[in-house]
Order: C-alpha cells, then structure tokens, then sequence
C-alpha cells in the first residue's frame, strides 16, 4: 500500500485529505476522516507514497449527511441534570454513542440515543460553561452550537426539626435550608430523609446573590414512617423536576420507633384520668403538643414514665 515507497504521505477521501494518518504499513493504513459540510455518495479513496506512486479504490468511500445538534434543553444544571440534545443525524446510521460531553465534563450516562434525541445524566461539576460533543462508536464526532452551563452545585447547609434537632420519627416536620437545591430546576421532585421518601410540604425561595451565582432555598416535609423500625442515620437527598441532585451525607437521623404498651383504664368518660405507658412516647422531641382518645382530643400531663390524660369529653 506504499506503492513502493518508504512510507504513504497522504490519503484523501471523497477527495477531501483526511485530518490525519493514525498508523501505516505496507498492508494496512488507518486514518481519521476530515469534515465533510455535505453527503458525499461513492467517491474515490485516494493513497499517494512518499516516492508519488499513487493508488486508488475507485467509490471506495461516503461521507453521510453531518450530523446537527439544535437545541440543549435544559440549558443549565447540576449533578443528576437529565439533559436532551435533539437534532438531526446524531447517531449515524445507528451506530451507535460512544461518549457525551456536556461543556467539556464526560455525562453521567447516555440513557436514550436515536437519530434525532440523544438523552443524557449530567455529571459531577460546577460552575462551568462550554459547548457540547458527542462522540460515535465509529469515532465520528459531533460539537454543538448550543452551551450547557454547570450552575455552582448545590449545598444542603441545615436539616432540623422546630427543635433545631437532625433526628425524629414518622410526622417529624423538617425544614431543610441551602443554596441553589433545585439545581437548575424549577421544582422540587423528592426529598427523601435516610432513604425514605419524605411529604412536601412548601418550598420557600429566598435571597439571591446574583455575582455568586447562588439562590437561597427553605423546603419544609414531613418524615414519614420508615421501613427500619430501629434507630438509623443516612443521606439526605433533594431532587428537582430536571433530575438535579444534591445531597446532604448523614444528614438525617430516624429514632427508633415508639410503641405504647398500656393504657389504664383503657375506657372511660369525660374527665377520666388515663395514664399511657410506653417507649420513648415523646417521638425526639421535647414535649407532647396533643393526644386523641378514640379520635377525640384529651387533656395533656407528663411524669417521667408515662403520659397522662385526662379525656375533655
């Protein structure tokens, strides 16, 4: 294949001289294809040696219609971000996706690829903006007009009960405080509290320090019940509407359950005094703000062993 020379000085293909020879032998030559702004049907593929011997393969090649990306949605993110880059031959006769950039940082995974949408999980970065690159399993690769912009990540500064405490149990109200947790997004998907999804209660926007880039956030839940009844430390994990993650390690605490073992008289009338025996009846906090009798409220006094009631009806 070096037509008698030493060594083979270029390749064209379709007439267009490829962007560079990668390895050559006297059987073998492997090169990278230049760019092509248009599809071009069975041209000649093209081998001049260095001694000027010249060999051809006559329609030996095509170049296929370049690939496009039209659009980058969403625009901005974090860590979690799913993020759709749609156009038009993206995949190139479904060979498949090798690799995607979103502003020079390698995705998190490429969950869906078709010859017009590729969808992609945001990786671990912040503050940072560029364009963005998919890269063929044939090597071919395709650069975007369009920018994703790595938003600065988001940070979960407090977990705490109306106690100021990290710790409860199922009904717990809980208001956990940071900056930018929708991570781009524009609202709150899941919060989840040692790995139980927690209820929604409100998302409280706050101050805004525009030159930082960072946005203050309050987002009040309530626990609910866990499927470990003992006492167990874990994540807490905020998820936007885009996917957007941002994460709190340890950042929650479920005390074991409580149980109630007694109630003496277990029936009664209005102003019967009822004394409740059980385990760790105050659920973490510091004091029971109401208790129900057959779902009709009672009267509250405490001694150290036991919660005792006096029924108002």
């Amino acid at each position: 294949m070096r037509g008698g020379g030493s060594n083979v000085a270029s390749v064209s293909l379709c007439g267009i001289e490829v962007a560079e020879i990668v390895d050559e032998s006297d059987t073998s030559i492997t090169v990278i294809a230049a760019q092509s702004t248009k599809a071009i049907s069975h041209g000649d593929v093209v081998i001049t040696s260095e001694s000027g011997a010249i060999i051809v393969q006559s329609k030996g090649w095509s170049y296929v219609v370049p690939g496009h990306v039209s659009s980058v949605k969403p625009a901005l993110g974090q860590f979690g971000t799913r993020v759709t880059l749609s156009g038009k031959h993206l995949i190139e006769n479904n060979v498949g996706v090798h690799s995607v950039k979103l502003a020079g940082v390698l995705v998190n995974e490429v969950t869906f690829a078709s010859d017009t949408e590729i969808r992609v999980i945001a990786a671990e970065a912040s503050n940072v903006a560029g364009t963005n690159n998919i890269v063929l399993k044939s090597g071919a690769s395709i650069t975007s007009e369009q920018t994703f912009t790595y938003i600065h990540r988001g940070v979960i500064d407090t977990v705490s009960d109306n106690a100021g405490k990290s710790a409860g149990q199922e009904g717990t109200k809980v208001t956990i405080s940071g900056q930018n947790l929708l991570g781009g997004g524009s609202t709150v998907y899941d919060v989840t509290l040692a790995g139980t999804s927690a209820q929604l209660v409100k998302t409280t926007k706050g101050r805004s320090r525009r030159a930082e880039g960072k946005m203050q956030f309050d987002i009040q839940v309530v626990a609910n019940r866990p499927s470990d009844t003992d006492s167990h430390t874990g994540n807490v994990v905020v998820i936007s509407d885009t996917g957007a993650s941002t994460t709190k390690i340890n950042g929650w605490t479920y005390l074991a359950h409580s149980a109630i073992f007694q109630l003496n008289p277990s029936s009664g009338q209005y102003n019967t005094r009822v004394d409740i025996q059980g385990l760790r009846l105050f659920g973490g906090a510091k004091r029971i703000t109401s208790v129900t009798l057959a779902d009709i409220p009672a009267i509250v006094g405490t001694d150290r062993k036991s919660t005792r009631l006096n029924s108002s009806h």
